[in-house]
C-alpha cells in the first residue's frame, strides 16, 4: 500500500527537482529522502526520476509523471478528509504557502503574521523560492495550496492567477560606478555593455530582463551570480556592477545614497506580485480565509 509520507517526499522532490532541496524543505536527511523514493520505486516497479545531463537537477520519467498525478490527488484528498473530520467554525489544519523570497521579506511577512495571530489553529507551512517554475509547479503538483510570484503577468490555464500589485523595478549601481553619470536616463543597449548582478540563473527578474534584451536583439555577457539578494545589493554598493531589483528592496539604500537609480528610457521596468492556485483544487476554510485578507487596503498597508 502506498504510504502518504513517501508520496509527500516524492512530490516535494518532483517539485524542487532536487533530493537535497526536498530534504531541506521537509526537514529530512538526504538519505531519508532517497530511501522514501527508492521504496516508492519498488512499489510501482519502475524508476521515477532520471538525471538531467550536464546538470545537478533531475526530472520525472514517464512513470514518475503518472505517479505524481495520482500522488497529488491522494495527498489532496487526505488533507480534505482530515480537515472535514476535525473542522469547527474556526479555520484549522495545514496551509502550504510558496512565495518569492523578496515578497516574503518585504510584502507578505506582516500579512502572514497577522493571519497566524487571527487563526492560531492553522499551521502555516511556508517555503521560499525565487524560481517561478518551482513556484508554478508547486501549485500544479499540489505541493502548495497557494503561491505568490514576482513576475510578468502570467496568462495560463495551468493555474488561477490574481494580480495583487504592480511593482517598479529599479536599475541601481554605486554612486562611484561609471554608470552613475546616467541618472538622467539610460538605454538597455548601454546597460548591456556593463556587468550585471543577479542572485542566480533561475531568478524571475533575471529571466524577465534577459527576455527584454532578447526582444531587442541584445545579449548581455558579463554576469555575476551572487547567490542571494543581500549579496547582490552589497556587490552593487561595492561597485562590482549594476543590479535590477524591485524598488521596494533597495529604497533604504537609495535614500541613504548607497545606491543610485538609473531610469531606463526605452523599456518599461515593472513586475507584478501575483497570487496563484490550482484551478481545480479544493479551497479549504484556511485558504479561503487567507484569500479574503488580500484587499486593496491590506496591500497599501503592507507596502508602507
Amino acid at each position: 500500500m502506498l504510504d502518504l509520507m513517501k508520496l509527500e517526499t516524492f512530490r516535494t522532490v518532483a517539485n524542487t527537482r532536487s533530493f537535497t532541496r526536498a530534504g531541506a524543505q521537509l526537514g529530512y536527511s538526504q538519505s531519508t529522502v532517497t530511501a522514501h523514493v527508492q521504496s516508492l520505486e519498488r512499489e510501482v516497479g519502475a524508476p521515477l526520476f532520471q538525471r538531467v545531463r550536464f546538470s545537478r537537477e533531475i526530472r520525472l520519467t514517464e512513470t514518475g509523471q503518472r505517479t505524481l498525478d495520482y500522488a497529488s490527488r491522494l495527498l489532496t484528498l487526505a488533507q480534505e478528509t482530515s480537515i472535514a473530520i476535525h473542522s469547527r467554525s474556526e479555520p484549522a489544519g495545514q496551509l502550504r504557502v510558496c512565495v518569492h523570497p523578496l515578497l516574503l521579506a518585504y510584502r507578505l511577512s506582516t500579512v502572514l503574521r497577522q493571519y497566524q495571530v487571527r487563526f492560531p489553529r492553522v499551521r502555516l507551512v511556508i517555503s521560499a523560492w525565487s524560481d517561478p517554475r518551482i513556484l508554478g509547479d508547486s501549485v500544479v503538483n499540489g505541493a502548495a495550496d497557494v503561491a505568490f510570484i514576482l513576475d510578468e503577468r502570467v496568462n495560463t490555464d495551468r493555474f488561477i492567477s490574481r494580480s495583487l500589485s504592480k511593482e517598479q523595478l529599479a536599475v541601481v549601481c554605486s554612486p562611484d560606478h561609471r554608470l552613475a553619470e546616467f541618472t538622467g536616463g539610460i538605454t538597455i543597449r548601454e546597460l548591456a555593455r556593463e556587468r550585471v548582478l543577479f542572485s542566480d540563473s533561475s531568478c524571475s527578474i533575471r529571466m524577465m530582463f534577459e527576455r527584454m534584451l532578447m526582444m531587442a536583439g541584445i545579449r548581455i555577457e558579463n554576469i555575476i551570480e551572487a547567490g542571494n539578494v543581500l549579496a547582490v545589493r552589497h556587490c552593487a554598493m561595492a561597485g562590482l556592477g549594476f543590479a535590477v531589483l524591485p524598488l521596494f528592496a533597495v529604497e533604504a539604500e537609495v535614500r541613504s545614497r548607497a545606491l543610485v537609480v538609473l531610469p531606463v528610457v526605452d523599456s518599461e521596468m515593472t513586475v507584478e506580485m501575483q497570487m496563484i492556485r490550482h484551478p481545480r483544487s479544493w479551497v479549504s476554510p484556511a485558504l479561503n480565509s487567507l484569500l479574503e485578507q488580500f484587499t486593496p487596503e491590506m496591500l497599501v498597508s503592507s507596502a508602507a
